[in-house]
């Protein structure tokens, strides 16, 4: 029995391209990516924190803030450090040693592990809150391909194989030109 038949071959043909076509679904953002979704938690959470404290400037409750950024590090695992920054550039309150984690990045702007969100005091921007957060887990594997799309990937080779070839198997046994040959022919 050789290794390579033509069912096998044309089994690991289409698992090859369906595997191509999972790559790239994954490159034009179909499928899931475990990375977008943590981004996203980031900001909505730094976001619900900056309406937070907004709230507490407002009422001068500048404890509270403290209180709130010394459990966010101590509870969250993904965040490092924490403060509030005043529209001045000062440090107003900091927990996690926020000045050896955080990067200096254009107010405004934030990158996957340092986030900042303005706080508000009436109309006026008062200051910024800044969460600097763990490396995403998530990252690329291997050729760019994310450690959740990668199991996927593996599961697709071996059970599409299987199933392939089975089907091909049987729809060859079906189409056997043999089997349509009439009696007297042979």
């Amino acid at each position: 029995m050789t290794l390579f038949t033509p069912t096998r071959k044309v089994s690991f043909g289409l698992v090859m391209l369906t595997v191509s076509l999972l790559l790239f679904g994954d490159l034009i953002g179909v499928v899931p990516n475990e990375d977008r979704g943590l981004l996203e938690g980031r900001k909505k959470f730094c976001e619900s924190l900056a309406v937070q404290f907004s709230m507490a400037v407002n009422r001068d409750e500048m404890d509270l803030i403290h209180a709130t950024l010394d459990a966010l590090v101590a509870r969250e695992a993904d965040v490092v450090s924490a403060a509030i920054r005043a529209a001045d550039s000062r440090v107003l309150a900091e927990s996690g040693d926020h000045t050896a984690n955080w990067v200096d990045i254009p107010v405004g702007k934030s990158t996957s592990t340092h986030v900042q969100v303005p706080i508000f005091k009436g109309k006026r921007r008062w200051g910024t809150v800044e969460v600097s957060f763990r490396d995403l887990k998530g990252t690329s594997f291997l050729l760019g391909i994310s450690h959740s799309l990668f199991p996927l990937i593996i599961f697709f080779t071996i059970a599409g194989f299987v199933a392939y070839l089975l089907f091909i198997k049987r729809t060859l046994r079906e189409l056997d030109p043999r089997s349509v040959i009439p009696e007297r022919v042979k």
